[in-house]
């Protein structure tokens, strides 16, 4: 089974709507938010989850705190990126790889 496969049984397991789907990458909505899970291709085991457009850093305090935040959640466990984009706009990411089937649904569930 691919990782696409893999993360749409997962989410239909738990009952989330796919809104668009491309040949990497699926949109869900959670919690009012548009979340894209990635990097689906048949020959890796990599997944990214990423959400984007909710918060904003107008200034160096602002991206401190979300930097902050990233760092806290790395060390829990997850691999979180943080990237600004030319609107201040901030963009988190997600990222694990996984060894069995099994791990999607254990890992989306922290991402």
């Amino acid at each position: 089974m691919t990782s696409k496969e893999i993360v749409k049984q997962t989410l239909e397991k738990w009952r989330f709507p796919i809104l668009q789907e491309a040949e990497n990458a699926i949109v869900i909505r959670y919690q009012m938010n548009y979340v894209q899970i990635g990097s689906l291709q048949a020959d890796t085991h990599a997944i990214a989850v990423t959400l984007t457009g909710i918060f904003t850093a107008d200034d160096e305090r602002e991206a401190r705190l979300a930097l902050k935040a990233c760092n806290e959640l790395n060390y829990r466990m997850m691999q979180v990126k943080l990237y600004l984009d030319e609107d201040n706009d901030l963009v988190i990411a997600s990222e694990f790889f996984y060894k069995n089937d099994e791990d999607v649904e254990y890992l989306l569930n922290y991402a």
